[in-house]
């Protein structure tokens, strides 16, 4: 089956007008037959604001000694304004069930019971909308950056720094959303243990780079850091509901996080003086001198078939734990390169 569509933003401020069609091969009639067809399921409240961002800093800095210095500075962000839609007609009921790996623990999620009827308005979040309830939209952070700063002098020069800090809220802090769009959230299913760590949220984040001259104009450079992996959470996602599968959190947003990765990279280079304005570099990099092979990512939702706790038997297709992604190996390169 294939479909297609067509998005339409229009002076009304509504969008997204949708058609969607199947394809009947022979021995069937070869025809295309339209199944879907939605106009004008979007629209713009007349009241948004615009989405913006409260930030506070607060630091001090010392002199330790000639060209060298520590600082602290304090850091705290608050979203506000977030957008995101609202479905005004959905009706949600409450369905009951049990995790299929734990049968004692009861999950209460939510099924539309008139599936096919939907009308979406693009709005700042606020608790009480339809499908939040009583949840409240909201994303905040909060760090505390320690740093130490050696600036060029006598062939070297240092940076160093250790940030402690939490990203927290019930919007994650995904792709695009520092724009202010919090996401698809009309789905009370999208606010089940929605209050937690957001996905990019490094706890502890080190990071050190200097350079070094040696005799002979031989340059070394480095580049290490140790960061605390992103957020996961535990995942379910069922089927046999009305309206289609439902994805949810198992536990609070963020409970878990990868493992910390430790990385080095590494340059070698050495100028040669050419002409007057003319310089010849000659560079050697490594990256991951340690081959760090840390997991960035695995699979964190099941997939059950499977609705109430009643059901004597279910079908499961796990994504749990597959590997999806781990740091990059170690590489080496060469490289040259013409200063004028």
């Amino acid at each position: 089956m294939l479909s297609s569509y067509h998005d339409r933003l229009n002076p009304a401020s509504a969008y997204s007008e949708y058609v969607g069609y199947y394809y009947e091969p022979p021995p069937g009639d070869g025809l295309w037959h339209e199944w879907f067809t939605a106009e004008n399921l979007y629209s713009l409240d007349p009241d948004i604001k615009h989405p913006y961002m409260n930030q506070f800093t607060a630091s001090i800095e010392r002199e330790l000694f000639r060209d060298a210095s520590i600082s602290a500075t304090y850091i705290y962000r608050d979203w506000k304004n977030l957008m995101g839609p609202i479905d005004n007609v959905a009706i949600w009921s409450p369905v009951v069930l049990a995790d299929p790996e734990n049968p004692a623990t009861i999950y209460t999620i939510y099924e539309q019971t008139n599936p096919d009827e939907h009308q979406y308005l693009i709005k700042n979040l606020k608790e009480g909308d339809p499908g939040i309830g009583s949840n409240t939209p909201y994303r905040r952070y909060w760090g505390f950056e320690f740093m130490f700063n050696k600036r060029f002098s006598n062939k070297w020069q240092l940076l160093a720094s250790y940030v402690y800090s939490k990203a927290y809220g019930t919007m994650d802090n995904g792709f695009a959303d520092d724009i202010g769009w919090g996401g698809s959230v009309e789905s009370p299913n999208y606010w089940i243990n929605a209050d937690g760590n957001s996905t990019y949220d490094p706890t502890h984040m080190i990071k050190v780079q200097g350079t070094y001259i040696f005799p002979f104009g031989v340059y070394l450079t480095g580049h290490f850091r140790a960061i605390t992996g992103n957020a996961w959470t535990r995942q379910i996602r069922t089927s046999r509901l009305a309206h289609g599968n439902v994805t949810f959190f198992t536990e609070k947003r963020g409970s878990n996080h990868y493992p910390i990765r430790k990385i080095l990279d590494l340059r070698l280079e050495k100028t040669f003086v050419l002409a007057e304005k003319f310089r010849l570099g000659l560079m050697v990099d490594v990256f991951n001198v340690f081959n760090d092979d840390t997991i960035t990512s695995w699979g964190t939702r099941t997939d059950y078939d499977w609705l109430l706790p009643a059901d004597p038997d279910y079908y499961s297709s796990t994504d749990g734990h597959d590997l999806y992604g781990i740091v990059r190996p170690r590489q080496a390169r060469i490289g040259i390169r013409l200063m004028f």
